[in-house]
């Protein structure tokens, strides 16, 4: 395809298509769970009480993140009135942005034919994608740590320039403030320090340098100063607690002493990379000669390739681990197996690569076939695990089947093409399908509107509700003042307070899923109300609360009231 069209304008037609893909579906769907509703719901809080400090979810304060991608979502809605497309756009920008940084700083350091393959890598693995098509932190802060490592790269390998390497340090601290961990640029220093000659690492720092050092810390102070000033003044325990959470519990805490998402040390090699990073490892693992060439031969390459092993043993280190949480090392990993792509010369080891990558994407429409076969002659399969989900996989059925053919027609039609160009486009033509017709068709089995809407009808006029484990999905749809005990409290003590709630006074209702134990209250004649994200949900009042129930430790209640003025 190079010879048909020139670079310029196959980059042009490249991003076009990426455009198109990311702003696919905005606008279609509502927050999705686990995590999208809450930085919704915390971003339209933040619109409505005016405190963008201290965030909040249902009232009570959000310890767990810091508020930059929350900031994003609300400064989207703020230009768009339109909270279904500015809960996604901040991902949206960011994968943009992330994949021009790929493009230009591989063109500067190799050439464009390197560069374009980077890209077209970036696009094919799935991780990249998955994070710019969803309202999680990870590709905002993906965005900030490759501008760190864009900057460190300008200044130290194609400079000096203390421009990029200033805003390489700011990006890192807007990294920090955005999900903690936005610091691992500075982990491209050390093979910096070890293998480029003319960095100045390698002989004194000079107050450049340092100066780059004073403007991460000024800018995290830009949030961290009125934010403990506000917790000195006010002295509130809820204040202090969130001060301690965010800046211990949720950093080095979480990362020594992990309290959930625990795997081994080899989750990430074993169950992330290899598909998550498909086509990059591949390119890797079949080229593994030239990759140790390349190692040996290029300091450039040397320190891409080290900073991405550094990512990599850093989160491996601890026990808590989640595929998202290596993301950010992607990008240039991507770099990485563009430059061992273009000095492969063995043709056998091209074919085989070739031969994977368009294997790959066959194995993916022959289980696309295979979903559709068993979704009408075979659905019993589905039952136990996927029984919820059925009438969505039946409304489906054509369009997996039409996305299957599709996909056998572009392999038979690009099969001579280049592969990465070929599954690039394939990816995109996907992705844009399901932003406009999957997530359309999806979007009542993920969200519990049927639920609150049967709830809040059933509830007299004057009745209140309130919530226990609550998911912050269902205050996108309420329309009565909703109460909650705590989310920090563990479901005992939700369950005593809530118990003590309905009890003073009539007409109070608690909405409650099969999924927990309950305690202080019964089953008897409870409403149930149907199901949603796989559990059943029932409306429970003074008719199902038992005689007696122990008294919590202390009696907290928070309360979100909805606000016509800003609605999902």
């Amino acid at each position: 395809m190079f010879n048909k069209i020139s670079e310029d304008t196959w980059v042009k037609l490249i991003f076009a298509a990426l455009v198109l893909a990311l702003i696919a579906g905005l606008g279609l769907r509502f927050p999705w769970p686990a995590d999208e509703p809450r930085f919704a719901q915390i971003a339209r809080e933040m619109l409505m009480s005016g405190q963008w400090l201290f965030p909040t979810r249902a009232g009570e304060f959000y310890p767990d993140k810091p508020p930059v991608f929350m900031w994003l979502i609300s400064i989207s809605y703020l230009i768009t009135q339109h909270f279904k497309i500015a809960f996604l756009l901040p991902s949206a920008l960011a994968g943009l942005g992330v994949a021009y940084l790929v493009y230009d700083i591989t063109k500067r350091l190799y050439d464009r034919k390197t560069a374009i393959t980077a890209l077209l890598i970036l696009i094919i693995c799935p991780q990249f994608l998955l994070q710019a098509k969803a309202a999680q932190i990870d590709m905002v802060l993906c965005f900030f740590t490759t501008i760190g490592c864009y900057g460190l790269i300008r200044h130290y390998i194609l400079g000096p320039n203390n421009k990029w390497l200033y805003l390489a340090f700011i990006a890192m601290a807007i990294g920090v403030m955005t999900k903690g961990v936005g610091f691992l640029p500075m982990l491209m220093l050390i093979p910096l320090a070890l293998w480029f000659k003319n960095t100045p690492t390698r002989k004194s720092w000079k107050w450049q340098n340092w100066l780059g050092v004073v403007l991460f810390f000024v800018t995290l102070a830009c949030w961290l100063g009125p934010m403990l000033y506000q917790v000195n003044v006010l002295q509130t325990p809820e204040l202090i607690a969130y001060k301690n959470n965010i800046l211990f519990k949720q950093t080095a805490e979480r990362y020594a002493n992990a309290w959930h998402h625990q795997e081994p040390w080899h989750y990430f090699i074993v169950k992330v990379i290899p598909m998550m990073w498909f086509p990059a490892l591949a390119v890797i693992v079949f080229a593994w000669k030239e990759c140790v060439a390349l190692f040996k031969s290029q300091p450039i390459f040397r320190i891409l390739i080290t900073w991405v092993l550094f990512v990599l043993l850093f989160f491996s280190i601890s026990t808590g681990k989640r595929g998202v949480y290596i993301f950010p090392a992607l990008p240039m990993f991507s770099i990485v197996a563009a430059v061992v792509w273009h000095k492969i010369e063995r043709e056998n080891i091209r074919h085989w690569i070739r031969r994977v990558l368009f294997g790959f994407a066959g194995l993916v429409t022959f289980l696309l076939f295979a979903i559709a076969f068993v979704i009408v002659f075979k659905p019993q399969l589905l039952e136990k695990k996927h029984g919820d989900y059925l009438p969505l996989l039946n409304e489906l059925v054509p369009f997996i089947a039409i996305m299957a053919a599709l996909l056998v027609l572009l392999l038979v039609k690009l099969r001579k093409s280049d592969a990465f160009q070929a599954l690039a486009g394939i990816t995109l033509v996907v992705w844009l399908a399901v932003g406009f017709v999957v997530w359309p068709t999806a979007d009542s089995y993920r969200t519990p509107d049927v639920i609150m809407e049967k709830a809040q009808t059933i509830m007299p006029n004057d009745g209140e509700l309130g919530l226990v484990r609550f998911k912050e999905q269902f205050l996108m749809f309420a329309t009565k003042p909703i109460t909650h005990f705590s989310y920090l409290a563990n479901e005992k003590t939700q369950f005593q307070r809530a118990w003590q709630w309905v009890f003073a006074k009539p007409n109070r209702f608690i909405l409650v899923s099969d999924e927990e134990p309950w305690f202080c209250f019964n089953k008897n004649n409870a409403i149930e109300l149907g199901q949603a994200h796989r559990r059943t949900w029932y409306l429970l009042s003074h008719d199902q609360i038992e005689s007696t129930c122990d008294t919590p430790d202390t009696m907290k209640t928070y309360q979100f009231v909805p606000n016509s003025e800003v609605v999902f």
